[in-house]
């Protein structure tokens, strides 16, 4: 597997997220997927992690999203750099920037957050999935919690 296939495959994945088709994004996951989102507090002087969920997890809370109040514009994902850094087999760490913007109803876009991906690749005879994501934001002082993947 090449890490152009690789890369691709990541811009697809977030390009689902950005247009919130969240069923077509989590069918690029694996069954035994995970998905977490941390950072480290200064003040506390230790990680802290703001959502840690399974597949299955994940998708009950994307079916009710829209039943709770939600912010009013959508995110979209920029990825840059994507890396592989370690391969076994089939499988591959890929480290990947990203930032995070929120686009307003009225247009208004604004920086949500940037951090990275860490991200856990699959090579399997159906094509790739998605087997971990850890997303380590930078940014600690978010507008509003994510209700969605970042």
């Amino acid at each position: 597997m090449d890490t152009v296939s690789i890369a691709e495959f990541l811009y697809t994945n977030a390009d689902l997220l950005n247009q919130e088709q969240f069923d077509s994004w989590l069918e690029q996951c694996s069954n035994d997927f995970s998905y977490r989102i941390t950072t480290f507090s200064e003040e506390l002087g230790r990680p802290m992690d703001w959502m840690d969920k399974d597949k299955s997890g994940l998708a009950h809370y994307l079916q009710n999203a829209n039943n709770h109040e939600r912010y009013t514009g959508r995110l979209r994902r920029h990825l840059a750099m994507p890396r592989v850094t370690k391969q076994a087999d089939s499988s591959f760490e890929v480290r990947t920037a990203v930032a995070i913007y929120v686009i307003e109803m009225n247009g208004e876009t604004a920086l949500y957050g940037i951090g990275s991906y860490v991200d856990n690749v699959m090579s399997e005879s159906s094509g790739l999935r998605l087997t971990s994501r850890v997303v380590t934001l930078d940014t600690r002082r978010l507008q509003f919690g994510p209700h969605v993947p970042i």
